[in-house]
């Protein structure tokens, strides 16, 4: 039976907020940076987790996990088809570790980590997605640290992304839009995560908002 969790805890160590532009109220410098200390939010990255049974006496973890993520993950994940495959570990003992990546029909790469939990189950956690619920909360925890900054409002309708789910690259960014609601004008705006570890979550988080409006 495979049993589906979202309840991984995500530690933000390090928000870095850089911008390059002026809203309308108050006035500010082109660019200004800072360091904020760290803090625990309840974003929910790497929090797609599956765990699974081999199928059959002496089975392959490989095998099963390629069913796991075409099949179940896939539809969680909610990127349409997958074509995964998976390395096998170098044994089923406990605490063993095996990779898998899959790729989304618009070539999108995503990564997973297996573990053994026994001789015959294993746990499999994407190591570069961002879920919706994710994305909601970067989304939201930009607005409030931006507003801080700037000391005018901004909320996180003000930030728009292309995508719901994020498949992130090796660089660890991905690229939405910010507008200043006093202008229309729209900026684009850099996200940051510093990358994802597995069971831990977003290892840095910086917004890099553009020089120039698009």
């Amino acid at each position: 039976m495979v049993v589906m969790r979202a309840n991984v805890a995500t530690r933000w160590h390090e928000k870095r907020v850089r911008f390059a532009w002026k809203w309308q109220t108050p006035p500010m410098s082109n660019r200004r940076s800072s360091t904020r200390p760290a803090c625990s939010l309840s974003l929910v990255a790497v929090a797609m987790v599956s765990a699974a049974a081999l199928a059959g006496c002496g089975g392959s973890a490989a095998d099963s996990g390629v069913t796991l993520i075409e099949e179940e993950l896939a539809e969680t994940i909610a990127l349409g088809d997958l074509d995964a495959t998976c390395n096998e570990p170098e044994g089923l003992e406990e605490g063993e570790t095996f990779t898998c990546t899959a790729t989304t029909i618009d070539g999108a790469e995503i990564e997973f980590l297996g573990t053994m939990t026994s001789d015959d189950e294993f746990e499999i956690v994407t190591t570069n997605l961002l879920t919706a619920d994710d994305v909601t909360k970067i989304k939201e925890e930009g607005a409030r640290v931006l507003s801080e900054e700037i000391q005018a409002e901004i909320v996180a309708d003000d930030i728009t992304c292309p995508t719901e789910v994020v498949v992130l690259d090796d660089t660890g960014e991905f690229v939405c839009e910010i507008t200043d609601t006093t202008t229309g004008e729209v900026y684009g705006l850099l996200i940051g995560t510093g990358g994802l570890t597995p069971g831990v979550g977003v290892n840095e988080l910086t917004f890099q908002v553009g020089e120039q409006p698009n």
